[in-house]
């Protein structure tokens, strides 16, 4: 998959042609094949169209995105969110008591008590830090779901398997790059423009 090494990536197409007896993934490599063999012969800088193996790894990246489309931002962030602002102000509440029980005026309080309460606000202060920790990696990151960014690395590794580390580059709506992308992403009814692609792949907008 994009960004693994060259050995990982070898030793994945070694277990693509393992398992090319898989129908619909059969079916789904032909495909991508045929995208390729379309879009390669475009540019004036001709590519050659990457081996059955290697459209197959495109295929079953395909396949992945097709069985788990990106899911919504999780509903623990919400919550947390909301739980988080309901202990700050709770924090607040029994701080402004352990600084009221330590002065001259209520030596009366029980030390219990104290203990309990300064306790209790090393909990929420750690609670609060977990829940900041946790917040960011509940979000989806856009860096490994975007699925438009993902299918056109994929097939750039897939190009430069085939043609000595070469593939296209440019993301402009009627270059190969964001062609194949816009068909690929067809292909398992994700139905994207050319221009929407495009600007996705320089960064412009977010989809």
């Amino acid at each position: 998959m994009p960004g693994q090494s060259k050995a990982g990536f070898d030793e994945a197409r070694r277990i693509v042609e393992l398992i090319l007896v898989d129908e619909e993934l059969c079916r789904l490599a032909k495909a991508v094949e045929e995208i390729f063999r379309e879009v390669s012969q475009r540019p004036r800088k001709r590519y050659a169209v990457p081996t059955a193996a290697d459209c197959a790894m495109v295929a079953i990246y395909l396949m992945a995105l097709q069985q788990n489309p990106k899911k919504p931002e999780s509903k623990a962030v919400g919550s947390g969110e909301a739980f988080r602002r309901e202990l700050e102000a709770e924090r607040a509440e029994i701080a402004a008591m352990v600084s009221l029980a330590h002065s001259p005026q209520t030596r009366w309080v029980k030390e219990d008590w104290l203990r309990e309460q300064q306790e209790l606000l090393d909990r929420i202060d750690q609670t609060l830090q977990n829940i900041e920790w946790m917040r960011p990696r509940l979000v989806p990151q856009d860096a490994y779901r975007d699925d438009i960014r993902q299918i056109a690395a994929c097939a750039q590794q897939a190009w430069a398997e085939t043609n000595n580390g070469r593939a296209p580059k440019s993301r402009n709506p009627d270059d190969p790059l964001c062609q194949f992308t816009v068909a690929a992403l067809r292909l398992i009814k994700h139905d994207r423009v050319a221009w929407t692609v495009s600007a996705v792949l320089y960064n412009k907008r977010r989809k």
